[in-house]
This record gives structure tokens, sequence and C-alpha cells, in this order.
């Protein structure tokens, strides 16, 4: 994928990454990736798009080639920062239409983007990872006593591995472990090539682990009022193996709110890293058919 690297100044001071594609006069595909993770690991997916869609990819703050940018703004914010980096770029692709994709993390940004902005003429949220209500509340309870920041992803996230001697030893690390089990080689390759950076004589994680547990210690506020405002086509693309409260909201939501359409995928929280091509066929098969 031939794709430049724009930069986003946020009033907190640190710039966002965004990658895009040149204008070729195609709708255009704003993608938001999951925490720890980076846009442009999602290539082995979104290349079999790429004949049907320009792009603008965005990296969250600390994430892919954005700066990290001191403490966590918190989601609901990254969502507001989102907005004002695609609305920057979206002047580059005149009289076209934008769709919002996301996955996990990712997927609730591009949800809140489209409830407060109305960017995008439909989103497809890949296995987004909208909490409940009642794990909303037990949330509160727990940042409020101090305890929420040592939940067991959190912890995990801290203790990751994050600078290797090589490739290979990252490739060692993390080939069919933990999240990257299942993962097609393919998948795992885009991860390391997009996701590590030269430090020194060492390789290093992009996305530093304390940004990662912070994300996974931190939650967004309004978060169900906010879902209720999707006025246009919502795709919910959910694993059969993901965790189980994914598929509780995406039910939930569906129920309250009927412009939003569940699509049931064989596969984990990553699916779309597990099978690439499978998934950008029904991406494509579900865009072509609104």
């Amino acid at each position: 994928m031939n794709l430049d690297t724009h930069f986003y100044r946020t009033a907190h001071g640190f710039q966002l990454a965004l990658h895009c594609s040149v204008p070729s006069g195609k709708p255009v595909l704003c993608f938001t990736h999951g925490n720890g993770l980076a846009a442009k690991m999602y290539e082995p997916m979104l290349k079999h798009l790429s004949n049907d869609y320009d792009f603008v990819l965005l990296d969250a703050q600390g994430h892919g080639d954005s700066e990290h940018g001191g403490d966590f703004v918190g989601w609901n914010q990254s969502a507001e920062l989102a907005a004002a980096a695609y609305q920057t770029m979206m002047q580059r692709y005149p009289d076209v239409a934008f769709i919002g994709v996301g996955h996990s993390f990712g997927g609730v940004i591009t949800a809140l983007v489209q409830a407060n902005y109305q960017l995008f003429q439909r989103i497809l949220l890949l296995d987004p990872v909208i909490f409940t209500p009642v794990m909303v509340s037990l949330m509160r309870v727990l940042t409020w006593s101090g305890l929420y920041q040592h939940n067991k992803l959190a912890k995990r996230a801290r203790q990751r591995k994050h600078q290797f001697d090589n490739y290979q030893q990252a490739w060692d690390y993390f080939y069919q472990r933990g999240l990257f089990r299942h993962w097609h080689d393919e998948g795992l390759h885009a991860y390391l090539r997009h996701g590590l950076r030269q430090y020194g004589e060492l390789l290093q994680l992009k996305c530093a682990p304390q940004r990662e547990a912070e994300i996974f210690a931190s939650f967004p506020t309004q978060l169900w009022p906010q879902l209720r405002q999707l006025r246009r086509r919502v795709d919910l693309l959910i694993g059969t193996d993901t965790y189980p409260f994914v598929l509780h909201s995406a039910r939930r939501l569906q129920r309250i709110n009927q412009q939003v359409h569940t699509h049931r995928l064989q596969g984990g929280h990553c699916f779309m890293q597990e099978q690439p091509l499978h998934v950008a066929l029904l991406i494509r098969r579900l865009l072509a058919g609104s």
C-alpha cells in the first residue's frame, strides 16, 4: 500500500500521525486501530480493499507514528482529537463518501466520533470493546477506589517485553502467543514491521507498555447515551471466540438502535489478523450492499 504520512498537532501539544492514500475519487475508509496496535498493522486486510477505496489511517496517541504526548488524554478526548484529525484530512478528498472503520478500542473511538460529529456515511466496527452498563458502573467504582488500574489486562500490558535484540527475537516472543495466537503470519509480520522502532542497538515497541496499560485502566464516559445517537447504518463484526461482553454489548446495542446490524465471524478478538482476506471480502460485500 502506497501511503503518505501527515501529522496533526493537537491542542495538547503532541502530534497524531495519519497515513493517507493519494486521492483518486474513490470512497475513503477512515480507520482507527486497537489498543497497543497501529493503523498500518492492518495492511494484510486493508490491501485487499485498495482497489475500491482510498484510506486515511489514524494512529492514536502513543501508538504507531503518533507522539506519546504525556499522560493518556482519555477515550472521549481521543475521539475528539480523532474527529479533528480526520476533518483536516477530509479536505484532501472532495466529493466522496467517508466510511468509519475501527477495531477494538478504535471501534469505540469510531462510534464516539460518529455519535458526536456525524462525519461518516456509515461505520463498521470490528469487535469493538463496548463495555456493558454493568461493567461501566463497576469500572467507575473501582476507579474511584484506585483498584481498576490494577486490572488483569493493564497488569499484563505493563509486564510485556518491549525491547528486543533483533527481529527474529521479537518474532519468537510474539508468535502464536496470547493475543497473537491464530494470527496469520502476514499479520504478525505487519505487527512487527509497523510496531517496532530502532532504539540504539535494540528494537523497541513504538507503543510503550505504560500507554497500553493506561488505556486498559480507563473507559469512556457517557458511552451508552452516545451510542443511542448513532443515526446512520452501523455494522458490527463480532468474532465467535471474542470476549463475551463484546457480543453481549453488540446484542444490546442492536436492540436499542435499529441502525445497528450484527455479523458473526469465525475467530477471536483479532479475527481480521487471523483471516485478513476473508474479512476484507466481507467488508467489501457489506459496503457494496449499501
